[in-house]
C-alpha cells in the first residue's frame, strides 16, 4: 500500500501523538547549534585575521566569500563524532555502547573510519556556508543600502 504524505502524518500522530514529531529534536538542535556555531566562529576568526594581515577595516565581496568558505570548514572538526553517531545508528550496532561502536569502527576501518568523508564534508560545508552566509550577507547589504 502506498501512503500519501497526509496519511503518513495522520498515522504517525495516531501512533504517538504530537510528541512523535519531535523525537530526536534535542540532539538535532545541539548538533546544528554546534555546527553553525563553529561556522560563525570560523568566519569571524578568518575575517579578523585577514583584516589584521592586510591592515584594513572592511573586506571586499570576494574576500567575504572566501572567508565564509574557509570559516565554514571549521564545522568539519566534528567529523569523527559524526561518523561514530552514524555507525551507532546502523542496525547491527543496536544496544552497543559508544565505546563498543568506536572500537568496532577502529577494528573494521582503522583510524580512517573516524575521518571517512572528511574531504567531502570540507567542500560541502564551505560551499553551503558561502551560499547561506557569504552571498546571503552580500545580498542583504545590497538590499539594505538600496
Amino acid at each position: 500500500k502506498i501512503l500519501s504524505p497526509t496519511s503518513i502524518l495522520k498515522e504517525t500522530y495516531i501512533s504517538g501523538g504530537v510528541n512523535t514529531f519531535f523525537v530526536g529534536l534535542s540532539p538535532l538542535i545541539l548538533r546544528r547549534g554546534l555546527d553553525w556555531g563553529l561556522r560563525m566562529y570560523g568566519i569571524n576568526f578568518v575575517e579578523n585575521k585577514l583584516k589584521i594581515y592586510k591592515n584594513i577595516q572592511d573586506l571586499s565581496a570576494s574576500e567575504k566569500i572566501a572567508c565564509s568558505f574557509v570559516g565554514g570548514t571549521f564545522s568539519t572538526i566534528t567529523t569523527p563524532i559524526d561518523n561514530c553517531i552514524a555507525e551507532s545508528q546502523k542496525y547491527a550496532n543496536n544496544n552497543k555502547s559508544p565505546f563498543q561502536v568506536c572500537s568496532e569502527i577502529y577494528q573494521t576501518y582503522g583510524v580512517n573510519g573516524f575521518t571517512r568523508g572528511w574531504i567531502m564534508r570540507i567542500f560541502h560545508a564551505g560551499y553551503h556556508t558561502v551560499w547561506i552566509y557569504g552571498i546571503g550577507n552580500i545580498i542583504f547589504s545590497y538590499i539594505r543600502n538600496k
